[in-house]
């Protein structure tokens, strides 16, 4: 191979505007765009099964496949960061889209904030660890199991005050599991 065949990708690493940027990201690219999906799908489900308890198919089966690839989204274009710079920026992008839902909770529903308050670090554990899936090359089988904690912790949480500790303890193990998939992650490049 001659040297006019080998690129050189310098490591790249993002200053804390670029990190503030992803975490904007979670807030402005990923929110609009799961509104919009779980909105596209929730219309067609009224028309397609209205005898389908839409609410909760739509908080246990949909918005967690929209939004967990909604907060991925801004990933799949980046280039020249390590394993770990990406797992990380998943996670800032998880908390800003966390952080913008708990907003819209708190303030438009009327939700009491500790009931919304873990769910801002559940958003951004989910990502960390589809993010972790893209690093590793198998991507679809981390998104599931960052959809399917996702769902099961909307389940928990929509069968009212018993399951709600089951549920905070799902949501620990999504926080745990994402924090050893972090420790994993590689500072090697990720092209």
């Amino acid at each position: 191979m001659s040297r006019k065949d080998v690129a050189v990708i310098p490591i790249h690493r993002p200053s804390r505007l670029e990190i503030s940027t992803f975490f904007t990201q979670g807030i402005f690219m990923s929110i609009p765009m799961a509104i919009y999906f779980e909105k596209y799908f929730y219309t067609h489900l009224t028309q397609v099964a209205p005898w389908l308890p839409i609410p909760e198919v739509m908080a246990v089966a949909l918005a967690p496949f929209v939004e967990e690839f909604a907060k991925v989204f801004p990933l799949f274009q980046r280039h020249g960061e390590t394993a770990r710079t990406i797992v990380l920026l998943g996670f800032i992008t998880g908390l800003g889209f966390g952080f913008a839902e708990f907003l819209i909770y708190v303030f438009q529903y009327g939700a009491p904030v500790g009931d919304r308050i873990l769910q801002i670090f559940d958003h951004a554990s989910y990502s960390l660890i589809s993010s972790y899936g893209l690093v590793a090359r198998r991507f679809v089988p981390f998104f599931l199991l960052a959809v399917g904690l996702h769902a099961f912790f909307n389940l928990l949480v929509g069968y009212g005050n018993f399951l709600v500790v089951v549920a905070v303890a799902s949501a620990g193990i999504a926080i745990l599991l994402a924090w050893n998939l972090y420790n994993r992650a590689q500072e090697t490049l990720f092209v």
